[in-house]
């Protein structure tokens, strides 16, 4: 029974979610296959994905951001001209999830276009923030790029949130 998976509490995630689970790990594993994986190699990445799913199932950010929200985007892309060593290339940006919600996170209101980017980095608990805040870093180019095709598209005076959601860490870094 998914629902009592050893060390997961899947508490708020819907019954039809939870029945899916079961087949994930082979889905996963079909999907790594075609994509040219080796057995060897797809079947530990097949279980992580079971494992961030399961984080994401236990977590309730991370229930929040995949909730059902008219408009809601997953996996979008966009693509225009940039400017870069002085020539215009087409630069392609993916969204992985773009929604509808209030200024922080698990609210109901629809005041902020929240643009949220998965990660599937691993950490201990020692340094786990220092580590996020350094992720924040990292990312944030890329997440200010969003921001701006986002700006382009709903208006400059649309508030935003930028964050980083960690599946495997069960944990959401926002601003």
């Amino acid at each position: 029974d998914v629902t009592r998976l050893p060390g997961i509490e899947v508490a708020g995630a819907s019954q039809g979610v939870l029945d899916e689970l079961r087949s994930w790990r082979p889905r996963a594993m079909a999907m790594l296959r075609s994509a040219g994986l080796p057995r060897e190699d797809a079947e530990p990445q097949a279980a992580e994905v079971v494992r961030a799913l399961q984080g994401v199932l236990q977590d309730a950010k991370g229930r929040w951001i995949l909730g059902a929200r008219a408009g809601a985007q997953t996996e979008t892309s966009w693509s225009g001209w940039v400017a870069a060593e002085g020539a215009e290339i087409v630069r392609t940006l993916r969204g992985d999830r773009i929604f509808r919600a209030g200024a922080t996170p698990c609210s109901t209101e629809e005041t902020h276009l929240w643009i949220v980017d998965y990660k599937t980095a691993r950490h201990g608990a020692s340094g786990l923030d220092a580590f996020l805040e350094t992720e924040k870093e990292k990312y944030l180019h890329q997440l200010e790029a969003y921001a701006g095709v986002m700006r382009k598209v709903h208006g400059e005076n649309q508030p935003l949130r930028l964050a980083l959601y960690y599946p495997l860490l069960t944990r959401l870094v926002w601003w």
